[in-house]
């Protein structure tokens, strides 16, 4: 596993707040509900504030729920405007073909849907069970991908539920139309600031990570330090996966220094990291590659190579990224990543995701 090589300035992300307003209840969330919604002057200054920040490959629009936004292609289309990719994260209830197309059409690039049990929202019944919460995801997903958008989702992953989190990976590497798996844990972030050190969670990395081990044979890819060298509180696995009549077969990849290298290159060249791929087959290939090098079996690179560019098959790459989210130690230090990748801008600062709603001592800028 190879340490990420961002760092606050360099980090290719950041995170656009168009609004705090939301039509969904979740059983926790990191943000304060409001009603306010930002003009296109202050998403402005907020584009070319994260821009002089840092060298930005995506900016990702948040909120609240942005489709709310009643300006929001407009706003997709000054990111890409930009140069840069426009990747919205929304729960999908005001989606529809039509506003898949205008979001398209305006510029956006990627799109992830949070779709599951333990949320109250008009599109899914009340207390809905997950077939139901599923169907909807998976409508979800067929219209975006109509609209050519590259499609991610999320979940959130509550007190160590395990079932959940083994159906929801199922669900995620078993369909090749989506790309990325964001998976947080569930925190009641507004209890662990009011209660401190009192809440000493220590997170369910280890969970995660034997689970993907035991099930999958997966290791994480790269990771994210915790503050003050005490630990890692950020993974990533990088999975390239074949879909043919046959079902799937995985790729293990083990990070090495070529792959370290192949990260950088993007930054020598640009001047910019890459955020997150969309789905290119040569560029999986090249990945593959790359890897294989450094590998003491690359004839297992040969075979997947070979199964690849068969006619009846579908090379994809996946994604997936848990985040243990901020808790406590025991002596009362906040253990969060030391810097945040999905960094939210408000004024001229970068703000934690995760923390900045709760706080004075939370309220601090990552940089």
């Amino acid at each position: 596993m190879i340490r990420m090589p961002w760092n606050n300035q360099t980090a290719p992300n950041l995170m656009l707040e168009v609004t705090d307003a939301c039509n969904a209840d979740c059983k926790v969330c990191y943000k304060k509900k409001g009603d306010r919604f930002k003009s296109l002057k202050e998403v402005q200054n907020d584009i070319e504030s994260a821009m002089s920040i840092r060298k930005l490959h995506t900016i990702t629009i948040s909120g609240g729920e942005p489709t709310l936004h009643p300006e929001l292609c407009s706003i997709i289309t000054m990111i890409s405007e930009k140069g840069l990719h426009a990747f919205l994260l929304t729960n999908g209830v005001l989606v529809d073909n039509d506003y898949l197309v205008r979001m398209k059409e305006s510029g956006l690039d990627s799109i992830l849907f949070h779709v599951e049990t333990n949320q109250e929202r008009s599109d899914l019944p009340l207390n809905q069970t997950e077939r139901e919460a599923r169907t909807r995801l998976r409508n979800l997903i067929y219209m975006a991908k109509n609209a050519d958008l590259d499609v991610s989702m999320s979940m959130t992953f509550y007190d160590g539920d395990m079932i959940s989190l083994a159906s929801t990976a199922h669900f995620f590497l078993n369909n090749p139309d989506l790309t990325f798996l964001f998976i947080a844990r569930g925190q009641d972030v507004e209890r662990l600031h009011a209660e401190g050190q009192k809440n000493c969670s220590s997170g369910k990395l280890d969970d995660v990570i034997r689970f993907f081990k035991a099930d999958y044979n997966i290791e994480p890819f790269s990771y994210i330090p915790a503050t003050g060298g005490k630990g890692t509180v950020w993974i990533s696995y990088f999975v390239p996966i074949i879909y043919s009549k046959g079902g799937k077969k995985l790729f293990r990849i083990r990070s090495t220094a070529l792959d370290s290298w192949l990260m950088e290159l993007p930054r020598i060249i640009t001047g910019r990291y890459i955020h997150k791929t969309t789905q290119k087959t040569f560029v999986t290939m090249a990945r593959v590659f790359v890897n294989s090098m450094a590998s003491i079996r690359p004839h297992l690179f040969v075979t997947f190579l070979w199964n690849a560019l068969k006619k009846t098959s579908v090379l994809r790459h996946k994604m997936i990224v848990y985040d243990d989210g901020p808790h406590y130690t025991e002596d009362g230090n906040l253990i969060k990543c030391e810097y945040c990748p999905t960094g939210i801008v408000r004024g001229q600062d970068v703000l934690c995701c995760c923390t900045a709603d709760y706080g004075n001592q939370n309220m601090e800028a990552c940089l």
